[in-house]
């Protein structure tokens, strides 16, 4: 319970603590209630009047009960869903300060698997804590009057409580393992999940691999993880049994044993089978709410092991205010860079050392074979991979971890696996929903996509992959940023889309002063560039730069 706990944010703990404290008077009235109801009873018993002070007590421990226990949820709950909020929240954070890298070699499987199951066990927890505190409350109340009527009889009662304490702790240790086991296959189980929802295509298309994924990959796992769950459900259940098979075991000793020797007998046998009965429920809740606990703890051990990786590499500075970049800035540099992309095993692909200079407004293609590092330049171009030796610059000054994220505020990419995202007015300072709908008309998606006023985007019906490009070059040009970095735009357009991408879209960019970087196989297009440059094996080599204009403006290219 203590590294639950520990997940408080400080600034939520006196109110933590507030609902502990209530929690735990609810419980204590509770027992109060116990006693007065035995006192009651023994009074009636002997043909006597309850007084006036025990029926008050009765009935304002019960008002009591009820009053803290009403609170108590209510701030419990807004607590719980607040705690939850924040956790979902830094860890998005600590996701997104690091450098991407990182964030792949993680896999976007456990960085989901940590945000929906591990805070969901982390939830369910803390959603048991305040009934928890509750039953302990009463416990402990019930077991100090237990204490109060007869020390001889809550010591038979205690060396029973301890006993069977020992045995559920040598059961529950087991099924924790079996809990720990089933959450490190729930991480597998989430990279199935991913793959079966990249391949449906593929799966489809081929039944032997349909079945072998079914059957082998995804089934054996998940069959897996349930038989783990259902192991440690099994051992958990088994020991929460024993244990109440020890508490009817000590109602029994203390109902026919102790009265035979006149260990307990009177209002004090009556109390201690009416206290003991009305234990079985807290006691129950107690070791009902150990599983969740247990869980919690697990899932804390994945967030915590989720932060050592992310926190494996320097992280960046989330400050966008440009520290030490001048708006108007002349030339990017890349001097001597390379970056090395560490695949599975020994496999490795690395870039560089890379020598280039993009000035500001340049139109520049660059080509090269698939593989051969086009999309790892545009990245590093991007500021999203940090070279792993020498520099990377605008003008003068070096792009490193403490501007690299204000760096990136200069640019606008549409790469390969790009994200459309549906809120265009929140992605765009000075957004224009006028000038947006009528790119949404230029791009042929007027019957798709409607744009609403306060810049939602809808559709009609499922968009292809050329049309959310569309819809993504769109938003990059509305951005009105001074980079803008395309990774094979064009490879999923129509020969029309194309040729309004190459001879009118990038043509107006270039117009309004814009640096274009656009990787490309388009060899039709390529007379449109400023300068064409081609990457082979991370080698980048100049074919052509701009030589002259010809009257009709078209760019006149040399080898």
């Amino acid at each position: 319970m203590k590294r639950i706990i520990q997940l408080i944010a400080p600034e939520a703990r006196p109110l933590a603590v507030f609902v502990a404290l209530l929690a735990a008077a609810g419980g204590l009235l509770s027992a109060a209630l116990v006693a007065t109801g035995n006192r009651a009873i023994h009074a009636v018993s002997n043909g006597a009047e309850s007084t006036m002070l025990l029926v008050a007590a009765f009935f304002g421990a019960g008002l009591g009960k009820l009053v803290c226990g009403y609170f108590s949820e209510v701030l419990l709950t807004k607590f719980c869903h607040r705690t939850i909020a924040e956790m979902r929240t830094n860890i998005v954070r600590r996701v997104l300060a690091v450098p991407l890298r990182t964030y792949e070699n993680v896999g976007s499987p456990r960085v989901f698997a940590s945000l929906t199951e591990d805070v969901a066990a982390i939830s369910q927890a803390l959603s048991v804590l305040p009934g928890m505190v509750i039953n302990l409350a009463i416990t402990v109340g019930a077991t100090g009057y237990l204490l109060y009527l007869s020390p001889t009889a809550f010591s038979i009662l205690a060396i029973g409580a301890v006993l069977g304490l020992a045995l559920y702790r040598i059961f529950a240790r087991t099924a924790a393992q079996h809990w720990s086991a089933a959450r490190s296959t729930g991480d597998s189980l989430h990279e199935h999940y991913r793959t079966f929802t990249a391949g449906v295509k593929e799966l489809k298309l081929h039944a032997r691999k349909r079945r072998n994924f079914i059957d082998d990959t995804l089934g054996k796992t998940a069959e897996l993880h349930a038989s783990q769950c259902v192991t440690a459900t099994r051992r958990y259940t088994f020991a929460h049994s024993l244990s109440h098979g020890i508490i009817f075991l000590l109602i029994g000793v203390l109902l026919f044993a102790l009265p035979r020797y006149g260990l307990l007998e009177g209002e004090s046998l009556s109390g201690y089978v009416l206290t003991c009965l009305f234990l079985l429920g807290p006691v129950s809740g107690i070791i009902y709410s150990i599983p969740a606990l247990v869980r919690a703890r697990i899932a804390q051990d994945k967030i915590a092991e989720l932060g050592i990786h992310l926190q494996s590499a320097v992280g960046e500075t989330s400050d966008t205010s440009d520290a030490g970049l001048k708006p108007d800035w002349q030339v990017l540099r890349l001097k001597n860079a390379t970056f090395t992309y560490r695949g599975e095993g020994s496999r490795e692909f690395s870039a560089g050392p890379i020598q280039l200079e993009i000035p500001r407004g340049e139109w520049l293609f660059i080509t090269g074979a698939n593989g051969s590092g086009k999309t790892t330049l545009g990245k590093m171009l991007a500021g999203l991979y940090e070279p792993d030796s020498g520099t990377f610059a605008m003008d003068h000054c070096a792009i490193t971890g403490s501007n690299r994220d204000a760096y990136r505020q200069h640019i606008s990419a549409v790469f390969s696996d790009f994200h459309l995202f549906g809120d265009l007015s929140v992605s765009h300072v000075g957004f224009n929903v006028a000038s947006a709908r009528g790119y949404i008309k230029l791009l042929g998606l007027t019957d798709i996509v409607h744009l609403t006023d306060d810049g939602k985007l809808s559709t009609t019906t499922a968009l292809s992959t050329g049309q959310r490009k569309r819809l993504a070059l769109m938003a990059a040009y509305i951005d009105d940023r001074d980079i803008m970095i395309f990774d094979e735009w064009a490879a999923d357009q129509d020969p029309e889309f194309r040729r309004i991408f190459y001879e009118q879209l990038l043509p107006e960019l270039h117009a309004k002063g814009k640096t274009l970087i656009v990787i490309t196989h388009d060899d039709r297009y390529f007379r449109c560039a400023q300068r064409l440059i081609k990457i082979a094996d991370g080698q980048l080599t100049t074919l052509r730069e701009m030589d002259n204009v010809d009257d009709d403006g078209a760019k006149l290219l040399h080898s």
